[in-house]
């Protein structure tokens, strides 16, 4: 009886994990082939994303339901239903109450999975390690595959660049570049040791293939991590010099080809801040000034209009908005609550990884790629890996206090 038990949890926790990293991006890239094909709309209610991310959430409950799990997200997704009902009944448009009950699943979807990693991350943080191992070659394969065959999406609709199967490459370019950086550090740290180079070559070439502005930055990063980390690090920093003085000319003009969007973007801009930004603060203030027109009450600023509405005029409202920029989106739809909602959940992601300085440096990155450029509270591979990261730091702490109070104790004994 003993051993059907452990075996049938074994297979339980398999069973979780699989669908989470492997099964849920075979949605995403369903959904992006039909979004790009024009099949249907981006940001559908009932797309096979979101679709998927409700099967996920059913499995997820299924999990908390099971083994007793702390019900925070419960009361997170109760706020974000009081919020969304508010602006429901002031601007009376039903449409956008059910849109708003989604968005706050979206949001309420962070903080179970969250809780469900740290679930199996405190029985064995190795297991949450391998199956992203698995998630990031998976997905890298997938856009070197679709880049190769040329059945990819574009990244920008013209030039070089790949998004794979998927409807974002800002997203996907974030996603598994914090991915890979994670799996550097948790090698780093020893949480999870077992990742060859092939791995790395793998997840390197497909952020590569992505050619956004994102992906290329965290491709820099992945190899300067990579070979910082190395125990030969001083004999690959003295080849990459000597490679690129040898071939300076070579690596510029296969640059220029490889970045050739991105390159005429930023000289497309006024400043960095646009480049980086990609036109999204003037979209910020023109939301600021709709909503000004409007004379907006003192409720509105604090409870915002919810996520149907956001910024818009209530009259004119037809159609979901997005600013792309996290933090903005947050303060229009659920106004200065929901903005400190919005930072607390950051602040805390920085109290749990703060021992651990290069899991926090993936967490600061993906903090200043959704103030700056947004994809990421809204996008739901790069929520799976804000709930990865905060499992992972919150797991690595309470061992490490176990560990403490047990050698007080050997010491005292």
């Amino acid at each position: 009886m003993i051993q059907q038990s452990n075996f049938f949890k074994i297979s339980v926790s398999s069973f979780v994990l699989t669908w989470i990293f492997l099964v849920v991006p075979l949605f995403d890239m369903v959904n992006g082939v039909l979004v790009v094909r024009g099949y249907i709309s981006e940001g559908g209610l009932f797309s096979p994303s979101k679709l998927g991310r409700l099967m996920t959430g059913v499995i997820l409950l299924w999990v908390a339901y099971r083994y007793r799990l702390q019900p925070g997200w419960f009361c997170l997704f109760f706020v974000g239903v009081f919020f969304e009902s508010i602006a429901g009944m002031r601007f009376g448009q039903v449409y956008g109450v059910v849109f708003g009950f989604i968005t706050v699943y979206r949001l309420a979807y962070i903080w179970l999975l969250f809780t469900v990693l740290l679930y199996y991350a405190n029985q064995d943080v190795g297991v949450l390690g391998k199956f992203l191992k698995y998630n990031v070659v998976f997905i890298s394969l997938s856009i070197i595959f679709a880049h190769f065959t040329g059945l990819g999406n574009s990244t920008y609709g013209w030039g070089f660049g790949t998004k794979g199967f998927f409807a974002s490459g800002n997203a996907l370019g974030i996603y598994l570049g914090g991915s890979t950086l994670t799996l550097l550090a948790m090698k780093h740290y020893r949480i999870y040791t077992d990742i060859g180079k092939k791995t790395y070559l793998i997840a390197f070439l497909g952020i590569v293939l992505i050619g956004s502005k994102a992906a290329f930055l965290l491709a820099m990063l992945v190899l300067f991590f990579w070979v910082w980390f190395s125990v030969h690090r001083r004999i690959f920093i003295l080849i990459f010099i000597v490679f690129a003085v040898g071939f300076s000319s070579y690596i510029l003009d296969v640059a220029s080809v490889a970045f050739d969007v991105i390159i005429r973007r930023y000289h497309n801009s006024n400043s960095i801040v646009e480049f980086l930004s990609s036109g999204r603060i003037d979209y910020v203030l023109n939301a600021a000034a709709t909503l000004n027109e409007q004379k907006s009450e003192l409720l509105r600023i604090l409870l915002g209009g919810g996520s149907f509405l956001s910024f818009q005029n209530p009259a004119e409202a037809v159609l979901y908005d997005t600013l792309e920029m996290d933090w903005a989106d947050i303060f229009f739809m659920y106004g200065l609550v929901g903005l400190l909602f919005y930072c607390t959940f950051f602040i805390s992601g920085i109290f749990f990884l703060k021992d651990k300085f290069f899991l926090l440096f993936v967490w600061i990155i993906l903090l200043l790629h959704s103030v700056i450029a947004g994809h990421v509270i809204w996008n739901g591979m790069s929520i799976m890996l804000l709930s990865y990261l905060l499992a992972l730091g919150r797991a690595v702490q309470s061992n490490h206090k176990k560990a403490e109070r047990l050698n007080r104790t050997l010491l005292k004994g």
